[in-house]
C-alpha cells in the first residue's frame, strides 16, 4: 500500500569527442544549440587553429589513402572547434546525430543529421563534423587536444574498482611485510612514507604534448 514503483537506475553517462571541422565552424553556434537540444551537455570546448602535423597525427588511421594529403591541407588552413560530450549512450548517440560519412548519403537517409544540413559534398575534410567511433578513440581524441584530461566517466570509475581494490590489497599486504622487517619506532610516519613511495598513481615518466596549438580568440 502507497508503495512507489521500483525503477532501476539509469545507465552511467559516458563521454565522446566531437569536432566541428573549418568548412561548418560559421554554423558552430546552432550546431552547440542542436547538440545540446539532443539531450548533450558539454564539459569543454575550444576553438582553434591546429599545424598540419597534428592533423597528420589526429587521423593517422587514413595515412596513405589518396585524398589524405588534401584533407591535411583543408582541416589545418582554417580554426575548428573540438569539444568534449557527455550523455548516456554518447558515442552512439552521436553518430547518429551525426549521420553517414558521405554527405550526399546523409542528405538521402538522414535529412536531418549534423553531417546533411552542414557538411558540404566532396570528401572527408568537408563533410562538417567529426566524432569518435568508439571507446579507445574517445580517450585518445580527448586526450589529444585535452590532455589537462577531464572527470571519468562513472562507467570508467566503477570498471577501475576492481583493479584499484586489487592493487591497494597488494600494497597493504607487502607494506606489513616490510614493516615487521625494518621495525621503524614511528609506525604512521613510516606508513605515510611508504605509501607515497609505493603509490601506483604518482607517475613514472614525465609527459609532453605538442605546443603548435594556436588558440583563437
Amino acid at each position: 500500500e502507497g508503495v512507489e514503483p521500483f525503477e532501476p537506475l539509469s545507465e552511467p553517462e559516458e563521454h565522446t569527442f566531437a569536432m566541428i571541422k573549418p568548412c561548418a565552424l560559421r554554423f558552430a553556434s546552432e550546431i552547440v544549440n542542436r547538440i545540446q537540444n539532443e539531450g548533450f551537455t558539454i564539459l569543454k570546448s575550444r576553438k582553434l587553429h591546429v599545424s598540419p602535423e597534428m592533423i597528420s597525427e589526429f587521423f593517422f588511421e587514413h595515412y596513405g589513402k589518396a585524398w589524405f594529403p588534401k584533407m591535411v591541407i583543408k582541416l589545418s588552413k582554417s580554426p575548428l572547434m573540438v569539444m568534449v560530450l557527455a550523455k548516456d549512450h554518447a558515442i552512439k548517440d552521436f553518430k547518429e546525430l551525426m549521420g553517414p560519412p558521405r554527405v550526399s548519403i546523409a542528405r538521402r537517409v538522414a535529412p536531418y543529421s549534423l553531417r546533411a544540413m552542414y557538411g558540404l559534398k566532396g570528401d572527408f575534410a568537408t563533410n562538417g563534423i567529426h566524432g569518435s567511433d568508439n571507446r579507445e578513440k574517445v580517450l585518445r581524441e580527448i586526450h589529444f587536444f585535452f590532455p589537462q584530461g577531464i572527470p571519468e566517466p562513472l562507467s570508467t570509475t566503477l570498471e577501475s574498482m576492481d583493479s584499484y581494490k586489487d592493487q591497494f590489497h597488494f600494497m597493504l599486504i607487502k607494506s606489513l611485510g616490510d614493516l615487521y622487517k625494518y621495525k621503524s619506532p614511528d609506525l604512521l610516519m613510516w606508513f605515510t612514507r611508504w605509501l607515497e613511495k609505493k603509490n601506483p598513481e604518482i607517475p613514472k615518466i614525465k609527459v609532453t604534448y605538442p605546443h603548435d596549438i594556436v588558440e583563437e580568440e
